[in-house]
């Protein structure tokens, strides 16, 4: 399976798919630039405006993505507790 692969190698394409390196890199650039498009909002009298934002993605994603918040190797988003 694709996740046994990723166990042992978190830059493998195997069946086609995105490497679990590749998937942290492109998630962790999109919520950084995220929280600092939010951060840089401000109301009219120029303070900054509070955004909460909710993303949505598919499981194996959002684990992928856990990895990198919890700065631990990506090879391991399956054995995360969720």
């Amino acid at each position: 399976s694709v996740w046994k692969h990723d166990a042992v190698d978190a830059d493998h394409e195997e069946f086609g798919v995105e490497s679990v390196n590749s998937v942290i890199r492109r998630t962790t650039e999109l919520v950084l630039e995220v929280e600092k498009e939010l951060s840089s909002e401000s109301s009219d009298d120029g303070s900054l405006e509070r955004w909460d934002c909710v993303l949505v993605a598919h499981g194996d994603v959002l684990q992928i993505l856990q990895t990198a918040f919890q700065k631990v190797d990506g090879r391991t988003h399956r054995s995360l507790k969720h």
